[in-house]
């Protein structure tokens, strides 16, 4: 069960990537505000899933946290220490390589995250050499190889393989195993299963939940499928256009979404439920796409597709504020029921009947 500790805080973290000028005389530099003023707080022995659109700064996120990317402002506090608070953002150099061993992260494609001229064995214990768990090469090293590899369902023969010689979910093992093998505290999943088979899937989902068990593991889970995310997490948060615009126990956020972003994307996953009497399942479209992140809209970012918005939408901006014990949400409406915003979805002529 996750405990009630907190082992990362972030607060007001922002993440932007500077554009190039649009002329040579321009004064301003435009940016992309990739993640834009994210708070939240992971507990120890969670899985905290994230989902949203492709290109709404999931990733971005994930790997600002860990300081792959430098974060433009705001902070990220470890509580993965005894009696340590330690802002990793603040950390340089030598500080910040002897936390790296505590903070890992799966990438999302097992294709082109492995160096393809270094052996399955090579690659797992090149991290494992570099935090001096033990020398390289050595038969303690070996064993340990061995025994991680046992542990994310490969086996050991594998160690002198290439990754060529394995199918994608084996390679995601690989990966897997790569993180592991440091004993983290904390790994970003990021997509890890998207560009896998469905069975693939489901096999890497439960390896992951037992590792979580047995190594007292914590994860933050980035994905754009909510089916996926609602069978891994116990909580998390919906991420549009860089900001968190609602945030939850998983299944309260799935059984009663609060943001009418929430909504569509939910109505959105396929359903085999098929009852007698029961109404074919409705889809909510929203109209257009994901505005450009370098320019984002005024106000609220979802007023632009949104089949609620009003003109306060897009002059007021709106805060991300807790509207129950634990439960947050960014809009002006989150009063409405769920059911009511559903009906003003299917008024605007927003829902597809299947």
């Amino acid at each position: 069960m996750p405990s009630t500790q907190t082992l990362l805080s972030i607060k007001s973290l922002k993440k932007h990537f500077p554009l190039p000028k649009k002329s040579l005389f321009s004064r301003h530099r435009p940016y992309l505000r990739a993640v834009e003023e994210v708070s939240l707080d992971i507990k120890k022995g969670e899985t905290f899933g994230l989902v949203g659109e492709s290109g709404c700064g999931k990733s971005t996120f994930g790997r600002t946290i860990l300081q792959l990317y430098k974060p433009t402002s705001g902070s990220v506090v470890y509580h993965g220490r005894e009696g340590e608070e330690i802002d990793i953002t603040a950390l340089k150099g030598k500080d910040l390589r002897a936390l790296r061993r505590e903070l890992q992260i799966i990438f999302q494609d097992p294709y082109s995250s492995l160096n393809p001229r270094m052996t399955v064995g090579q690659i797992i214990e090149e991290g494992v050499a570099a935090h001096k768990f033990y020398k390289k090469g050595s038969p303690q090293m070996q064993a340990y190889l061995a025994e991680i590899m046992q542990k994310c369902g490969l086996q050991p023969y594998m160690l002198n393989r290439y990754p060529h010689q394995f199918s994608g979910g084996q390679r995601q093992r690989v990966c897997i195993a790569r993180a592991l093998a440091v004993k983290p505290k904390f790994v970003v999943c990021d997509e890890c299963v998207s560009a896998l088979d469905l069975s693939v899937q489901s096999q890497i989902l439960n390896l992951l939940n037992d590792l979580k068990e047995k190594e007292g593991l914590t994860y933050l889970f980035i994905s754009h499928d909510l089916s996926v995310v609602r069978y891994i997490s116990q909580r998390l948060a919906v991420m549009y256009l860089g900001k968190i615009v609602e945030m939850g126990e998983a299944e309260e956020v799935f059984s009663r979404p609060l943001h009418p972003y929430t909504v569509a994307l939910i109505s959105a996953i396929p359903s085999m439920e098929t009852e007698k009497g029961e109404q074919p399942p409705q889809k909510i479209l929203l109209s257009g796409n994901m505005p450009s992140a370098a320019n984002p809209p005024t106000g609220c970012p979802f007023h632009t597709r949104c089949f609620m918005a009003q003109e306060c939408c897009q002059r007021v901006p709106v805060p991300l504020k807790e509207v129950e014990p634990g439960r947050f949400v960014a809009c002006h409406f989150a009063e409405i029921s769920t059911e009511e915003k559903r009906k003003i979805a299917l008024k605007n002529g927003n829902v597809k009947t299947e």
